[in-house]
């Protein structure tokens, strides 16, 4: 099926990559076959047109645009000592989603419809935080769907109508899956919410695949020199009009039946070391 959708956006996706469950996990990953001979370093993986991604400025530009920069702002919330913030970007991403999940029949609205949100059961987050972290991340849960009524009361304002269910799923789909991508500003004005790549997990060790944004020429020219990469699986970039590409590569050799990954926040940085800022944005403990 993610085939499939990802197809009908134009994407150019490698024939070596699989979705499967994780092993230990009751979760999903995106893996290189393991029948294969595996994928070279610097091959690319895929190519999404930035077209069919969400982003601040790509949400300005859809018909939804004005009414949206109107009406949203960044958000905030407290109660019980802890304060939850939301940037302008991240609330129009957000807003974007669910109006693509509530009315659109896009390709890009079908696939965030089709997503499977994957998340550790409360039983284990307890385990794994403790109680005095789990009555923290319950805090934090309610702050976030205090942030989510707002956006829905601030877009209807503007003449949006978007069901709470639709603004929550949108909610925890950018929160956990979207990414900055490296000299992205000006195209993206943002975070971005990427399909494919979104479903790449977070690891700790040092992620085996990188992502970037490129003309159409220079992801041509990418194909161009990836060797396990057949010809006859691009042809519809080649004969496509979109300026930009998302283009995901292997960092390194990816051998048979491994999983990609990739860091979703900064090792280095304090929140990366806290299970909590985990389990409160993307919903499991690494």
């Amino acid at each position: 099926m993610w085939r499939h959708l990802l197809q009908r956006m134009e994407a150019v996706v490698h024939p070596r990559l699989e979705r499967q469950l994780v092993a230990g996990k009751s979760i999903h990953g995106i893996f290189c076959d393991s029948q294969c001979s595996g994928v070279d370093e610097g091959d690319v993986l895929c190519c999404i047109p930035f077209v069919h991604c969400a982003a601040p400025n790509l949400v300005a530009a859809s018909p939804w645009g004005k009414q949206l920069l109107n009406a949203l702002s960044s958000y905030s919330a407290s109660g019980n000592g802890v304060r939850v913030e939301y940037s302008v970007e991240s609330a129009l991403t957000t807003a974007f989603c669910a109006l693509l999940i509530h009315h659109s029949s896009s390709h890009l609205g079908n696939y965030l419809r089709w997503i499977t949100i994957e998340e550790v059961d409360s039983a284990t987050l307890r385990r794994q935080l403790g109680e005095e972290a789990y009555v923290r991340l319950q805090v934090i849960t309610k702050l976030n769907e205090s942030i989510t009524h707002a956006l829905c009361r601030d877009a209807a304002a503007a003449g949006l109508q978007v069901p709470i269910e639709a603004m929550e799923r949108a909610h925890k789909i950018c929160s956990s899956r979207c990414i900055d991508l490296p000299h992205s500003e000006q195209i993206f004005g943002g975070p971005a919410m990427v399909p494919l790549v979104d479903l790449v997990n977070h690891s700790e060790e040092e992620p085996n695949v990188v992502a970037s944004v490129s003309a159409r020429r220079l992801a041509m020219r990418a194909l161009g020199g990836s060797r396990t990469f057949p010809q006859e699986h691009w042809g519809v970039l080649r004969d496509g009009h979109c300026p930009f590409y998302v283009v995901l590569r292997a960092a390194r050799a990816l051998e048979p039946g491994e999983e990609l990954h990739y860091q979703y926040a900064d090792q280095n940085d304090s929140c990366a070391r806290d299970p909590l800022f985990w389990a409160s944005r993307f919903h499991f403990c690494p």
